[in-house]
């Protein structure tokens, strides 16, 4: 099945630090105020070589991305993102499974991720994906009015 507003299936590339305009654009429509990621950031991040990520696109527009690192035996999702009218249509967990193949293929045995307690779609869409709560970072976010719990996920491949 589609994505709405897709005429053929996303493809999948990797990330490129010349990508870092757009993926802010979409990161910013994603997350409120305090989350967001500037250009600058992205692409200094995508230029560390323990960095990687994929987007899909759809046509060549971008649909979702995700964005991790790794080092040794262990990778970490460091973001994932959704455009919202592409939300809820599989797209992140495509994203994720393929982070999760990747990773798997570059000798990594475990995945780990932080999300906030109150982002319960993302947690359902990690824990079908296998991932498990491991722990908890008291006041990792920042929201507008108070600071939110993040879960620490982990997946064994």
């Amino acid at each position: 099945m589609l994505p709405k507003g897709c005429t053929a299936p996303p493809v999948l590339r990797t990330l490129r630090a010349t990508d870092a305009g757009w993926l802010a654009e979409l990161h910013a429509e994603c997350f409120d105020e305090k989350r967001r990621w500037p250009a600058s950031f992205l692409a200094s991040f995508l230029q560390n070589p323990a960095a990687f990520g994929g987007v899909y696109l759809s046509q060549t527009e971008p649909v979702g991305f995700i964005l991790g690192q790794g080092a040794a035996e262990e990778a970490e999702i460091v973001t994932l993102a959704t455009r919202p009218a592409f939300q809820r249509q599989g797209i992140a967990a495509m994203l994720v499974e393929d982070f999760c193949t990747f990773c798997h293929k570059q000798g990594k045995n475990r995945i780990f991720l932080e999300v906030a307690e109150n982002n319960l779609p993302a947690i359902a869409l990690y824990r079908k994906l296998g991932f498990e709560k491991q722990g908890i970072r008291p006041n990792y976010y920042q929201e507008i009015e108070n600071a939110v719990d993040a879960w620490v996920m982990i997946k064994l491949l």
